[in-house]
């Protein structure tokens, strides 16, 4: 399996738990993990460096299924902070597509928006809720969906809510993000690796 993630500060804790073991650097900011049979790949922030770092990794090796970890904004004002959801469907910012993903029984769900710059203004959070009727905001969800799809590559997501997407944004999300990828890490450990 393949786990993609644009942060290796999100990735650390699995990384961790797993004694992955970098075997690939492909920029300051991405790079290949590897152990047990998993790929870590950390993709960098945004929908074209996971799309390029993606292809990049593809170049060499075609993953049976592909599992997006990461943070992610709330649009919905009803979400907590460090609540971890599965994705369903994610959506591109202009919301005119839309990809489906793979789902596990079981767990909270919520479709997600895939934007281009970090959401900080709540009136831009409350019309992008509004229109799109998503309860998630990140920022790379779709163009890996969209990526793996057009390669025949199955794919989940799991994401954990570390701000509101608002004006708090940056200070939220350097305090919970913490505890916010350990929960996300125990629940991808749990739902999603098998250990051999």
């Amino acid at each position: 399996m393949l786990i993609a993630v644009a942060l290796f500060v999100e990735a650390e804790p699995l990384i961790s738990a797993l004694n992955a073991r970098r075997i690939e650097k492909y920029s300051k900011n991405t790079g290949l993990y590897r152990c047990h049979g998993h790929d870590i790949l950390i993709t960098g922030i945004g929908a074209k460096m996971a799309e390029r770092t993606l292809l990049r990794y593809m170049e060499r090796t075609h993953p049976a299924f592909l599992l997006n970890i990461g943070t992610a904004g709330m649009l919905d004002p009803g979400l907590s902070l460090n609540a971890v959801f599965e994705i369903p469907g994610c959506y591109n910012e202009a919301l005119t597509r839309h990809e489906t993903l793979c789902l596990k029984e079981g767990g909270q769900t919520a479709e997600c928006v895939t934007v281009s710059r970090p959401l900080v203004y709540m009136n831009k959070r409350r019309q992008l809720f509004e229109r799109s009727g998503a309860g998630l905001v990140d920022m790379e969800c779709f163009a890996l969906a969209e990526t793996a799809r057009q390669n025949g590559i199955k794919m989940s997501a799991l994401k954990v809510t570390t701000d509101a997407a608002d004006e708090a944004t940056e200070a939220r999300f350097a305090a919970t993000l913490q505890p916010a990828v350990k929960q996300l890490t125990e629940i991808c450990l749990e739902r999603f690796i098998k250990m051999s």
